[in-house]
């Protein structure tokens, strides 16, 4: 039946002129027109057939939408079958979000994400994303503590995020200030249980409450020493020198290529690479000068000079004035953001599927570099690490030693 554009499904088979519609895959085509089956209603659309498949495909995949709450916020975790069409479709959800922490996609808590995925309007958050005064008194003497002792502002975001789903989750029943050590137990307790967190996330929210107690209302430091959960031993993610080889092929722009060279070549955090300045580049002694690094240390590490190279003609094509990399507008650093998105559009185009981030170069130089056999007190330096157990997370993943070992089956006669 012809109504305006929309086919109504009747008896499995629908009839237009001459041509028979038959059901197939969940897509109907005829001719150059695709049919989409849409809750009982076909709609005509001129398009790729491959693409009108991988809508439905979005469409009738298994979702499950949970109300949850993330970092002191009411948001919608999205748990579905991972593919990568449902992946980036999920991405152009407006205001949506990747958890680091919880392995999930979330989306705010609005009354617009309830009706779409089906949510009970009954199903309130657990909190409010505004808190009220006394939980945003108590927030402002934690930053103005943090920035007296000169805590990073990332730190400052965080530990807030973590205070402020305490301050209302306590707050229900208790005066955040009077709480004992066994109370504030039961609470990391519940939420452990709760909201599956993991043990880095943990972690943090109790440093968080432990600097609130301790250091800005000034309880005892034994009252609230609270048990930590032990943190899993995790592989660092890397990338193989023949991923990197085929990831720096595939950049063509100088400023990109350089970025990433950069990073790979010297080991560096992305934030490192993002607010280099042009007067930190030392070409005489062919190092790099990183100044207020993760906990405001300064290191020098190596500068390669394949890296110098590219750092002259990228010089030479742009003229940075302050920042080496300079963002949007002159005098602004890049943002990190696009340098992730610089990796991520180079691994698709190098057709590299291993998962990793800038970080990952940052690991894979570490690893690469005892593949060669340099010392790992030498890597310890350049990383800029504190404890050389976190360099040697590294020992894990080399395989300078490994390649040696032969396993026992090559003795048999198979």
């Amino acid at each position: 039946m012809w109504r305006e554009g929309v086919f109504v499904w009747r008896e499995d088979v629908l009839m237009w002129r001459e041509g028979v519609f038959v059901w197939r895959e969940d897509v109907l085509m005829w001719r150059e027109a695709v049919f989409v089956w849409r809750e009982d209603v076909l709609i005509w659309r001129e398009g790729d057939a491959a693409e009108v498949r991988k809508e439905y495909y979005f469409r009738s995949m298994k979702w499950k939408a949970e109300p949850i709450i993330h970092k002191g916020d009411a948001r919608i975790a999205l748990h579905f079958d991972y593919s990568k069409e449902a992946n980036e479709r999920v991405r152009r959800l407006t205001g949506v979000k990747w958890s680091n922490s919880l392995k999930v996609w979330h989306v705010a808590d609005n009354d617009t994400y309830r009706e779409r995925f089906k949510l009970s309007p009954k199903e309130a958050s657990h909190i409010t994303t505004t808190p009220d005064a006394a939980i945003r008194q108590k927030l402002k003497a934690v930053a103005d503590k943090l920035k007296l002792k000169g805590y990073s502002a990332l730190t400052g975001i965080n530990y807030g995020n973590h205070l402020k789903e305490y301050f209302y989750t306590i707050g229900k029943k208790y005066k955040a200030e009077e709480v004992s050590k066994e109370t504030i137990e039961k609470y990391l307790l519940w939420r452990l249980e709760k909201k599956q967190c993991s043990e880095s996330d943990m972690n943090s929210h109790i440093s968080a409450i432990k600097f609130y107690y301790e250091q800005v209302l000034g309880k005892n430091k034994m009252l609230f020493n609270l048990p930590r959960p032990k943190e899993p031993l995790q592989i660092p993610r890397m990338f193989s020198k023949e991923d990197i080889e085929k990831i720096l092929k595939a950049v063509t722009n100088v400023k990109h290529k350089t970025i990433l060279l950069l990073s790979y070549s010297s080991g560096l955090r992305v934030s490192e690479v993002a607010k280099l300045k042009v007067a930190e580049i030392d070409s005489n002694r062919m190092v790099v000068n990183i100044k207020a690094a993760k906990g405001k240390k300064d290191r020098i590490v190596p500068l390669s000079p394949t890296t110098l190279k590219y750092l002259r003609m990228y010089y030479k094509e742009y003229k940075p004035a302050l920042y080496f990399f300079e963002g949007q507008y002159p005098g602004e650093p890049y943002s990190t953001r696009s340098i992730q998105l610089i990796l991520a559009a180079a691994k698709k185009k190098a057709k590299v599927n291993k998962p990793g981030s800038i970080h990952a170069l940052r690991h894979s130089y570490a690893t690469h570099l005892l593949d060669k056999g340099v010392d790992i007190t030498y890597i310890q330096k350049i990383l800029g690490h504190n404890d050389l157990k976190t360099t040697l997370r590294y020992l894990h993943v080399t395989i300078r030693d490994l390649s040696r070992i032969e396993s026992p089956i090559e003795d048999l006669d198979l």
